[in-house]
């Protein structure tokens, strides 16, 4: 019976004879001497991806040559009825210099799923000394599922508001669309979707719900789940540190720079309003634990005379309320904040910034501000002296335990100690700063008895004493700043 087939491979290689004895005789050469040969072929492996059911990967052509320009036979194969080689006579053979078309076939005969997909095209000549030559061929079906971000981290406080929202937005590698279903491991993770289209270019909120957290840190995930995606499932981890802080509402965006709490519902705040050329002060103050403020703005109508204001810090005491600030500003009230008045410093240099400022009652209280200032009263503020200067770095911190032993601090590393009720000082030694060129630049402290107290610096750092301050140890924070 006649075979088209075969006729075909005969014609090949007396075709390849042929081409053979034509160029062993222009090269003077015996027809018989075979001339051994190298074949050259790119077998860099191919790396491509489609999506399921969509348009197949470009084709591309493999080119067979040899090292000597000599034509040889060769034949290529492969496994995968997804990749289809075909060369310009329709059969699996060739001689050398010669070509093949690579063909991917992702919908015919069948649909491939959606998963990743491995063949080698094998070329082999028995005349070549490298042969077989393999090329590996990768094939991806599947669009990628695409989530931003990859990664949520809320924080919050017990008993406190729920942390603002943050979005996620879903979508794919591919102008196909896909359908996908979404879910957390976790009541306290809400999200509004259960399930959504690739399509929808909106993202969506992530909430966290506290109301059933304690103290602690919290993790868990969303999953993303599509048939249709290669990478899928998508897991997205969330976590959310719950701290015993609570954070409040304020009616201000400005600056803050004091509080004070007379019992858990009555507090006081002061800052200012503004820049340092037109800046006002103000005073802030709630009576339902700062689940809301009222506000009191110090401006031109009611500035005390000064061209702008800036409120430090404050105290109270029953009815009666003091507040210092820039400028040597010190004010009064003894009608729980309805009224304030203007109380004179006893300074020469008005211009002096006052920094903090402590009361041990209502009649006993001292003052602390720039160049080594500090004032004491003994009349509820209504009057004040300064006492004897024995540094000119300005001061920020102020504690007392009593109506005699006291300790005040500020920048370099400046601990003053009194114990005649502020009458005279002494500077107290704490350990050099372990970072070079730095000081503790202390902002506050506080001490709990005679013994036991703490001071607070830049860089993180907190000294702390047990025997009234002749030692002080040193820690810095890890997450220092």
């Amino acid at each position: 019976m006649f075979n088209p087939r075969l006729l075909k491979i005969g014609f090949v290689i007396i075709s390849l004879l042929i081409v053979v004895v034509i160029i062993n005789c222009n090269s003077n050469k015996n027809p018989l001497e075979f001339v051994p040969s190298n074949l050259i072929v790119d077998t860099t492996p191919v790396d491509v991806v489609a999506p399921k059911a969509g348009s197949s990967p470009l084709a591309f052509f493999i080119i067979v040559t040899t090292d000597t320009g000599d034509p040889l036979l060769y034949s290529f194969s492969n496994k995968s009825i997804w990749l289809e080689l075909q060369n310009a006579i329709g059969e699996p053979i060739g001689i050398t210099p010669d070509s093949f078309l690579v063909r991917y076939r992702i919908s015919t005969p069948f649909l491939l799923d959606v998963g990743i997909y491995y063949d080698t095209i094998t070329i082999t000549s028995e005349k070549a000394l490298n042969t077989p030559l393999y090329k590996e061929i990768k094939l991806s079906i599947g669009s990628e599922l695409k989530v931003t971000p990859l990664l949520f981290e809320f924080s919050g406080a017990t008993f406190g508001n729920n942390p603002r929202p943050q979005y996620m937005k879903i979508s794919s590698s591919s102008s196909e669309n896909y359908a996908y279903t979404i879910s957390a491991d976790s009541s306290w993770l809400n999200i509004p979707i259960t399930s959504g289209v690739t399509s929808d270019i909106d993202s969506f909120p992530i909430n966290v719900d506290l109301s059933n957290m304690g103290e602690g840190f919290y993790s868990s995930n969303i999953t993303i789940t599509a048939d249709d995606f290669m990478n899928s499932p998508v897991i997205v981890p969330c976590s959310v540190s719950v701290s015993p802080w609570v954070s409040q509402p304020s009616p201000l965006h400005e600056d803050l720079q004091d509080v004070f709490f007379e019992d858990v519902n009555n507090g006081w705040a002061v800052g200012f309003l503004g820049d340092a050329h037109t800046r006002k002060g103000v005073i802030i103050n709630t009576v339902d634990g700062g689940q809301s403020w009222g506000v009191n703005l110090f401006d031109n109508n009611n500035n005390f005379g000064l061209d702008t204001t800036l409120f430090g810090a404050v105290q109270f005491i029953g009815d009666t309320g003091w507040v210092v600030g820039e400028n040597g500003l010190i004010i009064k009230t003894i009608d729980h904040g309805q009224n304030w008045s203007k109380i004179q410093n006893g300074l020469q240099d008005t211009l002096i910034n006052l920094n903090n400022i402590f009361f041990i009652n209502s009649q006993l209280g001292w003052i602390v501000g720039d160049l080594g200032t500090i004032l004491r009263t003994t009349d509820g503020g209504d009057s004040w002296t300064k006492m004897p200067q024995i540094t000119s770095l300005g001061l920020y911190g102020i504690s007392f335990i009593d109506e005699q032993n006291g300790w005040v601090c500020g920048i370099v590393d400046n601990i003053l100690r009194t114990s005649d009720g502020g009458l005279n000082w002494t500077k107290q030694t704490v350990p050099p700063s372990q970072v070079i060129g730095n000081s503790y630049d202390f902002n506050d402290i506080d001490f709990v008895d005679i013994n036991h107290g703490w001071a607070v610096g830049k860089l993180g750092y907190i000294v702390n004493t047990i025997n009234g301050g002749i030692t002080w140890e040193v820690t810095q924070l890890d997450n220092r700043s």
